[in-house]
């Protein structure tokens, strides 16, 4: 049977702005070069329902960090729980970035705490002239 197969390592979620909600705790890991985690989302994007996942170096973190309720102490350090994380929602921009090996991969700029707006019905009424 004729089929067709990717033979890139991964498809990258198109460009844009994304609003994505924190699944789990995001793992821990080393490559032996450097320690990183693993970010899981899910997020509602042009109709689709998924999940993605994001590593994440130390360097590159701190907006990530901050928007799911870190706090700076000193030095460019942040104080956060990762226990805390689940359910927090970021929004943000996913732009692709070459890495060192001349691989595209993803990479989320402009993240902030996502806060959904207030329900016009929570809203007061007013006059036209007030």
């Amino acid at each position: 049977m004729k089929e067709r197969t990717s033979t890139t390592r991964f498809t990258l979620k198109p460009e844009g702005h994304y609003v994505l909600t924190v699944l789990g705790v995001p793992e821990k890991r080393s490559s032996g070069k450097a320690n990183y985690r693993i970010w899981k989302f899910h997020y509602i994007k042009a109709g689709f329902d998924a999940e993605m996942s994001i590593i994440m170096f130390p360097w590159k973190s701190k907006e990530l960090l901050l928007a799911v309720g870190g706090k700076e102490v000193e030095n460019e350090e942040v104080e956060w729980d990762d226990e805390l994380v689940n359910g927090k929602q970021i929004s943000c921009d996913l732009i692709h970035e070459e890495d060192k090996e001349g691989v595209m991969r993803e990479c989320l700029i402009n993240i902030k705490p996502f806060n959904e707006p207030a329900s016009y019905a929570t809203q007061e009424n007013k006059s036209w002239d007030e």
